[in-house]
């Protein structure tokens, strides 16, 4: 396994690279900008709706439209760093090749499983007093992973290209809330507190934060079992 892996995993390097390659692509304003148009009423509707299509496209800047898209994309690719941490953790509690956990912990989409997985094989260690070490970390680092996982599960899954009211066609919102037709209790509480591109902002730096922590407790976790491996 290769001790550097930690760098790979410094979000803010990262991040700040993905959203300075984002800020360049100037072809992918353009094709946000024809989806939505795309999303929008069609032509069978816009004699009904007279000026209101052109009035609710023109209140929304390009850079509002690509804010939201940008930052969802962003918190998601680095979401995928962390899902990749996760399998080098699991990788080195069994002294296994990452591509193998990998594979078989892809193949669960259920993350919960993938954190109880690493709550497990640490609670399974056989030296006891750094398993406690162990075990405080990884808690406080899977407690944090489960509030994030719901923040995850909002980007993957609610839309800006929804109606304002039941009344209203379908178009851009400057944030992300459900579609009309998950009325989960869960959803339906997000309904009232959509996200907008600010607080996908915040939750993307704090995220980068639990990055680090997690590559730290990552390497110190690899160093611990390169010294019992020489001690056996």
């Amino acid at each position: 396994m290769e001790p550097s892996f930690r760098k790979r995993l410094r979000l803010r390097l990262q991040y700040r690279v993905h959203a300075l390659n984002l800020k360049a692509a100037d072809a992918q304003s353009k094709v946000i900008r024809a989806l939505t148009e795309l999303l929008g009423p069609d032509e069978n509707r816009k004699s009904e709706l007279g000026d209101a299509s052109s009035d609710r496209k023109s209140q929304f800047s390009d850079a509002q439209i690509d804010s939201i898209y940008r930052n969802t994309g962003m918190f998601l690719s680095v979401w995928s760093v962390v899902e990749s941490s996760i399998i080098q953790i699991v990788s080195i509690l069994l002294e296994c090749d990452p591509d193998r956990i990998g594979t078989v912990l892809y193949l669960n989409v259920n993350f919960g499983i993938w954190l109880d997985s690493v709550s497990n094989l640490i609670d399974s260690g056989e030296d006891s007093s750094l398993r406690v070490i162990q075990q405080k970390k990884w808690r406080d680092i899977e407690k944090k992973l489960r509030r994030f996982k719901d923040v995850r599960d909002r980007l993957a899954h609610h839309t800006a290209l929804r109606s304002s009211s039941d009344r209203a066609p379908a178009g851009f919102q400057p944030n992300l809330a459900p579609n009309n037709f998950d009325q989960r209790p869960k959803s339906l509480k997000h309904s009232a507190d959509p996200l907008t591109a600010e607080q996908i902002k915040f939750y993307i730096d704090n995220l980068g934060l639990l990055v680090d922590q997690i590559g730290d407790f990552t390497e110190e976790l690899l160093n611990l079992y390169k010294l019992r491996r020489r001690g056996s």
